[in-house]
């Protein structure tokens, strides 16, 4: 009887290790990142056009990305897009048409609640100056 009760209780020990070592928290992966690129072009050009119009150009480079790590109690996200291009229009020279910088992060809790509260930065900005064009007397300030 106690050897059936000292096995038993080696039985339950050893089970209770095995399982609290398949409970144990599984340590947070590395972080999913993705990553876009982009460059768009567009032409037109009127040759004996009635209705009249300009030959235009216009180009845009594109790069965003981000990068997610999901922790046991939180996830944490990164965000980040630089965007720049520039507009032709008949003889004029070309002219910024796009330009953006922006950066973004967002810390997540995990609750079981309703709510999730959660903490966010940004940063914003642009890569060249931009103008103001006068057409009519031909300058740019």
């Amino acid at each position: 009887m106690i050897r059936t009760f000292v096995a038993g209780l080696a039985l339950a020990s050893v089970s209770s290790a095995v399982l609290a070592q398949e409970a144990a928290p599984v340590p947070p992966k590395t972080w999913d990142r993705t990553l876009a690129a982009g460059l768009n072009l567009a032409q037109a050009s009127f040759d004996n056009w009635s209705q009249g119009g300009e030959d235009a150009m216009a180009w845009q480079a594109e790069l965003s990305g981000t990068a997610t790590r999901h922790l046991a109690k939180a996830d944490w996200e990164w965000k980040g897009k630089l965007a720049y291009g520039e507009t032709k229009l008949g003889d004029t020279d070309f002219r910024k048409s796009t330009d953006e910088l922006t950066l973004a992060t967002t810390y997540t809790f995990n609750r079981e609640l309703f709510l999730k509260p959660y903490v966010s930065a940004s940063f914003r900005s642009q890569l060249a100056d931009g103008f103001t064009y006068d057409d009519a007397a031909g300058t740019k300030t």
